[in-house]
């Protein structure tokens, strides 16, 4: 179940704007939810990449076809990149951090 402040649609750009404002106010939340969206963004470029190293176009490739495709890309990526992630956003968290973390012996 998702919460209803949490960008669960691609094409959300009132929740987009609202994590802008939120970035401007350096709230940590921001920053999870800024990485969030840029791992979003990497497995959109990695699904795009992977469709594109096809050797050829099948029988029922078209337009419409490519254009729903890229939708439900779009979406996956948004999805994928939801609570656990890949791991990309925490470690893009934890670098960005201002608050670091005491190296130990």
């Amino acid at each position: 179940m998702l919460n209803a402040d949490k960008t669960a649609v691609y094409t959300d750009f009132a929740g987009l704007a609202k994590l802008k404002n939120q970035a401007r106010q350096e709230s940590p939340e921001a920053l999870q939810k800024v990485a969030r969206q840029f791992e979003s963004v990497f497995l959109n470029m990695v699904l795009k990449s992977m469709r594109e190293a096809k050797l050829a176009d099948g029988a029922m490739d078209s337009d419409q076809s490519r254009f729903f495709r890229d939708m439900y890309d779009k979406q996956l990526s948004v999805h994928l990149a939801g609570e656990k992630g890949l791991g990309l956003a925490e470690l893009i968290v934890r670098q960005l951090s201002p608050e670091k973390p005491t190296q130990g012996t």
